[in-house]
């Protein structure tokens, strides 16, 4: 968890991000941007998806400070955050659009960062057919953006 005092009641199964990360690799094919958790990487457990598919995601924190100018991704990044905080299914699905986004990945750490209220704007983006569940476990849910 982001917030160390919370850190010790927020236990992660791995073993549900294995086997969403396996399906990932298994059955999508190309270079699909796959939009996770936006939080720090060496730490927080952040980029996981990135990290262990190749895939691309919403921002690479390496580049921040170390290959790119805080000015050149800060718009992409406030972005990035403003996507998973929106509870607003219709901004959603703007930046969606604006930021490329094919898969949503939500599994155990994004629904520890970010709230309920952000996170159901995905099932009502699926509600409308925008979205489809393309996999799914106890812990993890993979939206395919249609």
């Amino acid at each position: 968890h982001p917030d160390p005092a919370q850190a010790s009641s927020s236990r992660i199964v791995l073993r549900h991000d294995y086997e969403a990360l396996r399906w990932l690799l298994d059955n999508v094919k190309g270079a699909p941007v796959v939009a996770e958790a936006v939080i720090g990487y060496y730490r927080e457990g952040g980029l996981r998806v990135a990290s262990f598919t190749g895939f691309p995601t919403l921002l690479g924190f390496h580049q921040e400070g170390e290959q790119r100018y805080g000015w050149q991704t800060g718009p992409r990044r406030s972005q990035a955050e403003e996507f998973w905080t929106t509870t607003d299914a219709q901004r959603a699905q703007q930046l969606i659009d604006e930021l490329g986004v094919n898969y949503i990945y939500v599994g155990q750490l994004e629904r520890i960062v970010y709230s309920p209220q952000a996170l159901a704007k995905f099932d009502q983006l699926a509600a409308t057919g925008a979205l489809q569940v393309a996999y799914s476990n106890d812990g993890v849910t993979i939206y395919r953006v249609l």
